[in-house]
């Protein structure tokens, strides 16, 4: 997914904000953060004549330019980029960079993301933007929710806790900043237990998978099963324009939902 999406006049897509601004500085675009102007150089495909990346038509042929790049991949290239945003965000939460920190980041993006060598060196100059950057994680997050959706803001939050997990703890500055995400990005308490649930242990962890109280009935515990289900089924997230990579993630938090349910279940006898 990475290697396709991170290509150039991406970031001009994404306009001169901070998200397009990180991605396109990284990409090695030139950027003008005071006249709010991105500067790619690419040329029409009708006549090949050079253009500066602000323009809708042609200057040579007049011919209307036409993006490259559909919604869902601008998408799912400020998903990206965001979510690198938010690891070096949280690898400073405690005052230091550590570079086992970095290298989590690096094998996350490489085994879940299927980055190449190419897309990795990508994702290492975004992510040394973002520790550079001036941008407030707030102004990042309020462009962000203008191209999300829910589930989009539920996967980020997952993979968060995936890689805060990676070293076997949750410490408590990573917590403190995950907790900030969640409050930012509008994700309800519910949503946010259910996802927790499934990397911090604790005695109600599986009640916390499917978003229901230890004292819910039977009933109240199979409906929120079905519900689960059918938010993760593949077939409604393929209908959402999602990329194969993030259709297995989901598939991995179904397989998570299951194994929760399936506890449940053992345990109450039903």
């Amino acid at each position: 997914m990475i290697g396709k999406i991170l290509g150039g006049g991406i970031a001009f897509l994404l306009g001169a904000n901070p998200i397009g601004i990180l991605l396109g500085v990284a990409l090695g675009h030139l950027i003008d953060k005071d006249n709010q102007t991105t500067v790619i150089s690419r040329a029409c495909q009708n006549c090949n004549t050079s253009l500066n990346g602000n323009e809708e038509y042609c200057p040579g042929c007049g011919a209307a330019l036409k993006s490259n790049y559909s919604k869902t991949e601008q998408q799912q290239a400020a998903f990206v980029t965001v979510l690198i945003v938010l690891c070096a965000k949280m690898a400073q939460v405690d005052g230091k960079i550590d570079a086992a920190e970095a290298r989590i980041v690096k094998k996350f993006f490489k085994e879940k993301l299927n980055a190449d060598d190419r897309s990795l060196e990508q994702v290492k100059n975004i992510f040394k933007e973002a520790l550079n950057s001036q941008y407030r994680l707030e102004d990042i997050l309020v462009q962000w929710n203008t191209l999300a959706n829910p589930q989009l803001n539920y996967m980020l939050l997952d993979l968060l806790y995936q890689i805060a997990m990676a070293d076997g703890m949750m410490h408590s500055t990573e917590e403190k900043f995950i907790n900030q995400i969640v409050s930012q990005l509008g994700i309800s308490e519910t949503i946010h237990k259910q996802i927790r649930g499934a990397y911090i242990s604790s005695i109600n962890q599986y009640y916390e998978i499917l978003g229901v109280s230890p004292n819910a009935d039977n009933q109240e515990i199979k409906k929120a099963y079905r519900n689960l289900v059918t938010q993760y089924h593949p077939d409604k997230l393929i209908s959402k324009g999602l990329p194969e990579d993030m259709i297995k993630f989901a598939q991995e938090k179904m397989n998570k939902i299951n194994e929760a349910y399936e506890e449940i279940r053992k345990a109450r006898k039903f």
